[in-house]
């Protein structure tokens, strides 16, 4: 006999018809349960029973009783559906379906053995002592009774693991040809489907299924020639039977990307300052890049926005504005930075530039704001002599000025300028100044006659620093001209002056200077000339000069 067919949650009727004698051409029962093709059913998911009645004579229903049980061994636990007053009449060979849902899991089911079975974990075989009878009342006619006491629906609590997930290559693309693999177990024949997603949330699309057979034991199931046919970063797939596996990660699409030139700009800045960040980026397809940078009042790295890379094969320069670091207005300290890539729609990065290398250094949250600095004479010499009495000579001193924004400041601050050795590779101590609010620079005079721990040609710099904060860093002066050695030999009634000369610029004219006095100084007329190509160190001499209180040697650069 052909029945209907009964869609149900998108899952196959199993028919399963007990008839007696007198009923089987009238009335069948049947059972649906999503996900299920066939018996055992779970005892998790509800149980649908399907009244099937098309008799072959005109009929005319009064009542329609069901009564169910979980356990023919002990008729207390059941359950009754009941339709009556229906005055249905059915003519010969029309079909009508009455549905009952049952849950297992409801308290007057979930009693005695069936009840201690299904809470009992150890507990994996199926059970068999369902039962269930069906009486309908007709108006005119004896009553029809299907039943059965065989144990059907055949019940189970679905068991089901994965394990040993797999998936090679690792590394693809859409149209690559990919092996999946697990291992299975479960209580139960199932037809274990694969789906795969680009994304952990999908779209799912199925890629077909394999049978699970081995009941109780470990089965390897493995699918070939899976092509995705969409575009991913990391796909994603999972595994369906009578229950759902974990979703898993694989294959990637290989990223390839480099980056350079990352900045903040500017070095250092207020409490309220607004910062710009950048990077130079480039990958064969679209990438997200974030922004990380150091909160310097929680102590952690914090996300300062993601910006898209989407100009594919070609460098994008990746820029985030506006970026403040801290809302507290005597903040103070050193930031720093470093930059996360992930797949569009990923929450986990591919690295971090921090895992690659390191962050990178800045801004600089200072108290004062620096707006310019000088040195004077910038283009100058180091004369390496031991300084005169008295006032310090100019030819060995250099002019530190600074100018500073101090609109946020409400008391003193102390600020320490150091200069650069390149010699030893470390900073010097320059001086200290006391900055008051309302002052609009502070200068510092700098004696480099034993500053330095050796002479240089070059260029060097200098900083200002308050509670060890670098406020800001300045190139100068430029070195051009080294001076050493210098001596006053006597030979007989006169003096022979020298002195050791390098330089940086092919000639320059050095002279003499002398005073009389201890004040008043002069050039005297007779120049040297040093030239060199190689910045060779040249001594210059002055021969049968008078003897001076004091003398110096000078480079003329306007005489040059």
């Amino acid at each position: 006999m052909a029945l209907p067919k009964v869609v149900f949650c998108l899952s196959i009727a199993l028919m399963l018809s007990v008839f007696t004698a007198q009923s089987q051409d009238v009335a069948s029962v049947f059972f649906e349960q999503r996900g299920a093709a066939a018996e055992p059913l779970e005892a998790s998911r509800t149980i649908s029973y399907v009244i099937h009645i098309q008799p072959t004579n005109a009929m005319a229903i009064k009542k329609i009783e069901l009564e169910v049980g979980p356990d023919v061994e002990d008729a207390s636990i059941s359950k009754d559906f009941t339709v009556e007053d229906q005055s249905l009449y059915l003519k010969p060979g029309e079909a009508k379906d009455f549905r009952f849902d049952l849950n297992l899991q409801s308290p007057e089911m979930k009693q005695g053995d069936f009840g201690r079975w299904v809470s009992d974990k150890n507990e994996t075989g199926i059970w068999d002592k369902a039962w269930y009878r069906l009486r309908i009342t007709q108006f005119i006619g004896s009553p029809i009774v299907v039943e059965d006491y065989e144990g059907h629906p055949r019940i189970l609590k679905p068991f089901e693991a994965f394990r040993n997930e797999g998936v090679t290559p690792l590394k693809g693309t859409n149209e690559t040809a990919y092996s999946y693999e697990v291992e299975a177990q479960s209580n139960s024949n199932d037809s274990i489907l694969i789906e795969v997603a680009p994304s952990k949330s999908g779209p799912w699309t199925k890629k077909g299924s394999m049978n699970y057979t081995k009941v109780g034991s470990w089965q390897k199931l493995v699918w070939d020639n899976i092509s995705l046919g969409f575009d991913f970063n990391t796909a994603y797939y999972k595994f369906a039977g009578r229950k759902e596996s974990d979703v898993y990660g694989g294959p990637s699409w290989p990223a390839n990307y480099t980056y350079r030139n990352a900045s903040v700009s500017p070095e250092r800045g207020l409490p309220e300052s607004r910062f710009a960040y950048a990077l130079d980026f480039r990958a064969e397809k679209k990438l997200n890049v974030e922004l990380s940078v150091w909160d310097l009042d929680s102590r952690t790295y914090r996300s300062a926005g993601i910006v898209p890379y989407e100009n594919i094969s070609s460098w994008q320069r990746l820029a985030w504005p506006n970026i403040r670091l801290t809302e507290n207005p005597d903040t103070r300290g050193s930031s720093n930075y470093y930059f996360s890539i992930y797949y569009p729609g990923s929450d986990k990065p591919i690295s971090t530039t921090k895992d690659e290398s390191d962050s990178y250094p800045g801004p600089e949250i200072v108290p004062i704001e620096i707006e310019n600095a000088t040195v004077q004479p910038f283009n100058a010499s180091l004369y390496f002599t031991n300084p005169l009495s008295g006032s310090i000579s100019s030819l060995y001193t250099y002019t530190y000025t600074v100018q500073i924004n101090g609109s946020q400041v409400n008391g003193p601050v102390a600020i320490r300028l150091e200069v650069y050795d390149p010699v030893a590779k470390r900073w010097l101590y320059g001086g200290l100044q006391t900055y008051e609010h309302g002052m609009a620079n502070l200068s510092y005079t700098v004696n480099t006659a034993n500053l330095f721990s050796g002479p240089f040609l070059g260029e060097t710099k200098y900083r200002f620093i308050s509670n060890d904060i670098v406020l800001g860093e300045f190139p100068g002066p430029n070195i051009d001209v080294n001076l050493r050695n210098e001596s006053a030999t006597e030979i007989g009634t006169k003096i022979t002056y020298q002195v050791e000369v390098r330089s940086s610029l092919q000639n320059i004219t050095i002279a003499l200077a002398y005073t009389k006095d201890n004040n008043n100084w002069q050039l005297h007329q007779d120049r040297r000339i040093y030239e060199s190509a190689s910045q060779n160190w040249t001594n210059l001499t002055w021969k049968a000069y008078p003897r001076y209180y004091a003398y110096e040697f000078e480079a003329l650069r306007e005489e040059t």
